[in-house]
């Protein structure tokens, strides 16, 4: 039987509920956190998501997936917190938003070393945290079109989720062209993608 991982643990697809599925529960770009005028603090997003989750689970609403990726201000300890607050699964995410959302450490990766970081997040964990990604966030950067790291980076999401299972979800199939081309090649089969 199949399983999705959340931030709390792997749960059975029927415990899922009403889906949201590409959502952001905190972003920002490296640094944002640093902006005072623009950035909230965890204390206050936190003050601010607790009821938003709430009113979402009362009308029916079952699971968050956040698909805020690496470098983006992901926090899974505080998607634990809201997960357990409200009742509302939450599913993170492996990958990133973009190639130009990605630190020089991760723009100098090899497709190898990328897909091997989205496996160990997807059946490891995420840090330090005990949580596992459930989903692979792939995107195309500033521009419309894909860069090579955009490329690696989705040739690295094709090969993570042949090995793992898990589906990968696009921010703005905007260059979907290319981005077919590279899931063909890799022999991932289009009905595990969600091109958004």
């Amino acid at each position: 039987m199949s399983r999705v991982n959340t931030v709390l643990g792997p749960i059975a697809p029927e415990e899922l509920g009403i889906v949201a599925v590409h959502e952001h529960i905190g972003y920002g770009m490296p640094g944002s956190e640093l902006d005072t005028r623009w950035w909230k603090s965890p204390e206050v997003r936190y003050e601010e998501t607790v009821p938003k989750l709430r009113k979402f689970h009362e009308y029916g609403g079952g699971t968050f997936v956040d698909v805020t990726g690496i470098c983006n201000g992901r926090a899974i300890d505080y998607y634990k917190s809201l997960s357990a607050k409200t009742g509302v699964h939450i599913v993170a995410c492996t990958g990133f938003v973009g190639g130009d959302t990605a630190l020089p450490f991760f723009e100098r990766a090899s497709v190898d070393y990328l897909m091997r970081q989205f496996v160990h997040e997807i059946t490891v964990g995420i840090g330090d945290t005990g949580s596992r990604a459930g989903v692979i966030k792939v995107g195309v950067s500033r521009g419309g079109k894909m860069t090579e790291l955009d490329k690696r980076i989705y040739r690295a999401a094709a090969r993570a989720a042949l090995a793992t299972g898990v589906p990968i979800l696009t921010h703005l199939a905007i260059d979907a062209e290319n981005a077919i081309a590279i899931f063909t090649e890799e022999g991932l089969p289009l009905h595990r993608v969600l091109f958004g």
